[in-house]
């Protein structure tokens, strides 16, 4: 009897260890897909607030396939596609500008630290968004249009 259940106890023992993390294996496969379009990335950034209309031309020819980041975190996206031009916390977005346009500025209220900061906003341009979840996932993308 004491064999039996030293038998089972190792089956299920070696079943649970040996499972595989699907998510994390995902996410692995997803970061080195990332990793391997850098030239897509560096020239998405090198546009930093897509004024040179990369960032239009990348998203236009689908030369980099953004369904591919959702489920990835929102620290990995910054470091691939450079930090966010801006974010709406409340809406859980990270945005970045695809063109630029003239229009009024628009004036960020008082940060975290209280202190006013003076970004301007181009409120008239188009934007590529990124929705992300309370765990800072990507769960959407999109684009904005004045």
């Amino acid at each position: 009897m004491k064999f039996k259940g030293f038998f089972i106890l190792s089956l299920v023992l070696l079943v649970n260890c040996s499972k595989k993390d699907s998510g994390s294996d995902l996410i692995n496969l997803k970061e080195k897909a990332l990793n391997s379009r850098r030239k897509i990335t560096q020239a998405w950034q090198n546009d930093s607030i897509g004024c040179a209309g990369i960032r239009g031309e990348i998203l236009e020819n689908e030369s980099f396939p953004f369904d591919s980041i959702i489920g990835l975190r929102t620290n990995q996206i910054s470091m691939n596609f450079g930090k966010p031009n801006f974010m709406d916390n409340k809406r859980n977005r990270m945005f970045y500008f695809i063109d630029c346009k003239y229009a009024p500025p628009y004036f960020n209220l008082a940060d975290n630290e209280g202190k006013l900061t003076k970004r301007i906003i181009n409120t008239e341009a188009q934007v590529f968004y990124l929705e992300f979840d309370t765990d800072s996932i990507i769960i959407d993308k999109g684009g904005m249009v004045p």
